[in-house]
């Protein structure tokens, strides 16, 4: 996937500032494969199938942490590069303001 259709579809669907979509392209291009292939998937088909790690899931984190399903994509591919800071990180919760 080239960066401006990455940047314009996060922007324009998931509602993503252009550069905060800018940054998360350098983290697409270095995601793992799994990550990286549910991503195009999404891309082009709107979904992508189930991917769980330790316990986290892409519809675990979107409904236990209020991520959607970009943010949940990154968040496990945290959990593959860096399985017990990412664990701890989500096990200890996060404010959320309503």
């Amino acid at each position: 996937m080239e960066k401006k259709e990455f940047v314009d579809w996060l922007s324009d669907k998931w509602k993503y500032p252009t550069k905060g979509a800018e940054l998360l392209f350098n983290k697409y291009l270095a995601a793992a494969p799994e990550i990286k292939e549910r991503l195009n998937d999404l891309f082009h088909a709107g979904s992508c199938s189930p991917f769980e790690i330790r316990g986290f899931s892409i519809a675990s984190l979107m409904e236990g942490h209020h991520m959607n399903a970009i943010a949940a994509l990154f968040t496990l591919d945290w959990l593959l590069r860096e399985p017990e800071k990412a664990e701890k990180s989500l096990h200890k919760g996060h404010d959320f303001i309503k």
